[in-house]
């Protein structure tokens, strides 16, 4: 492994002569060597830690973007309540997979989600700032979504003869966290402090350079504007009668003279080269550069490794604990025949849901508000309040959900029932990495009318993750 060494950022604007000296540099620099001992250990343990509370962590928990708020409103979405969390870049569903006689179908609805705060690039973003809370959080959780779905409305023209009319509803609806919880920056603090022990042990530790290395290194130091100079006075480097007379007796061998007067050279020359250093600060601080850099390449495979192991913080970071709030809105408009001048607005609501979050449980709660039109001239307005438990483990979830439905302002003349009520049992399959499949069945809100059981099935693909950086050590 060869080092780099950024002698422009040390000595201020890449002159012509700073390029040519960091081009020395680097190529004066030699192989990085062994990493100083104990630190792969301390990176492996590292990675071990993280991996072992990543394991514990259900994948529901990580970051998953529930059913958009266009299924919602649109009443395609496998269950009712969606459970705060921290949603992906981009999330697309597919929706229903399962006829009225539980066969397999081609799905007619689509949604597709985004939370714009993350299609752009954060770089100096920190796992701290991740996991902070307050307006800054609003905008990371927010997500955009729109929605179609497509069915056939059955109605009685003036004679009663019964027509199928075929419609496309279109829906747009927003999300955002209100409430974070308790952060795992453990996780993130751990990474961090084996990060900086790597460094100041890295630093710390001598380089095991040759005298002729290092003399490479402190000559490529040199400013090119006195590198002519300093290789004159290099070249007038000899062995005085004295030292000869030290190395032939102390050195019988041919060979060991030899190297003992290659070695008194090479000291000689790191004499000359340190004073010249000494007298000017540019090359010595490219120099100290050159060494701290060559130094911290030895521990650069932990240090990568440890850069991938922090990635999997913040997706642990995203798996929040407590108290969780999230709020949202929805609007849906109706198309027969899929004519864009035939349609007219369909419905709008609002809703907040809170859960408390354990290691393996959820328990969701809501409020929502809904304002219907199912007709173009009659309006109803629904008031829903509802819960939903989640058990999940590894892969896999399962809850179940009980949502009550008030008619609000009901007409005396209106013969309809006031309350309705919602039951449904779902699972969820993480298959791969950000796709989820999702099974529901259950009795819908249309309690007196027939075909209120419901079963229903949700393809849904996760895409992107939050990109942190790990802080460097001070």
């Amino acid at each position: 492994m060869r080092m780099t060494i950024a002698v422009v950022a040390v000595l201020g604007a890449a002159a012509p002569s700073a390029r040519a000296q960091e081009a020395a540099v680097a190529g004066a620099a030699p192989a990085a060597g062994a990493a100083p001992a104990g630190a792969a250990a301390e990176a492996d343990q590292a990675a071990g830690e993280v991996a072992a509370e990543a394991e514990e962590v259900p994948e529901f928990d990580k970051l998953h973007t529930p059913d958009s708020p266009a299924f919602v409103i649109l009443g395609v979405s496998p269950t009712e309540i969606q459970r705060p969390t921290t949603p992906r870049e981009v999330s697309l569903s597919l929706s229903t997979f399962l006829t009225e006689g539980d066969s397999l179908t081609i799905p007619k609805n689509l949604a597709l989600e985004i939370a714009p705060w993350w299609l752009w690039s954060h770089p100096d973003l920190t796992i701290d700032d991740y996991g902070r809370g307050g307006v800054s959080s609003l905008w990371r959780r927010l997500t955009l979504s729109v929605g179609t779905a497509t069915d056939s409305v059955t109605t009685t023209d003036a004679g009663g003869m019964a027509i199928e009319t075929s419609t496309t509803d279109l829906a747009v609806g927003v999300r955002t966290g209100l409430h974070d919880g308790v952060s795992r920056s453990s996780c993130a603090a751990r990474v961090k402090g084996v990060d900086q022990k790597l460094r100041a042990l890295a630093t710390s530790t001598a380089l095991a350079l040759t005298r002729a290395q290092d003399n490479a290194l402190m000559f490529a130091s040199v400013a090119a504007a006195r590198q002519a100079e300093v290789a004159q006075k290099l070249d007038e480097v000899k062995i005085d009668a004295e030292d000869e007379a030290d190395i032939v007796r102390d050195n019988r061998e041919p060979e060991k003279r030899e190297a003992a007067r290659a070695l008194a050279i090479e000291k000689k020359k790191s004499a000359v080269l340190l004073a010249d250093l000494v007298e000017h600060d540019d090359g010595n601080v490219a120099y100290q550069a050159a060494l701290t850099r060559l130094k911290q390449e030895r521990v650069r495979p932990q240090l990568e490794a440890l850069e991938a192991v922090f990635a999997e913080c913040a997706e642990l970071e995203a798996a929040r604990r407590g108290f969780l709030v999230d709020g949202g809105a929805a609007w849906a408009w109706r198309f027969p025949e899929a004519s864009a001048s035939d349609g007219r607005f369909l419905a709008w609501s609002a809703w907040a849901s809170a859960s408390y979050q354990t290691s393996w449980l959820s328990a969701v709660g809501l409020v929502r508000s809904q304002n219907q039109k199912p007709t173009a001239n009659a309006t109803d307005n629904y008031l829903d309040l509802g819960g939903r438990a989640i058990v999940a483990r590894k892969k896999i979830a399962a809850s179940a959900e009980l949502v009550s439905r008030w008619l609000v302002g009901k007409d005396d003349m209106d013969d309809r029932d006031s309350w309705y009520w919602h039951l449904a049992f779902a699972a969820d399959y993480m298959v791969r990495d950000g796709t989820w499949v999702t099974v529901s069945f259950g009795k819908d809100f249309a309690g007196s009318e027939a075909g209120s059981l419901f079963s229903t099935a949700n393809l849904k693909w996760g895409f992107g993750e939050p990109s942190v950086k790990l802080p460097a050590s001070p």
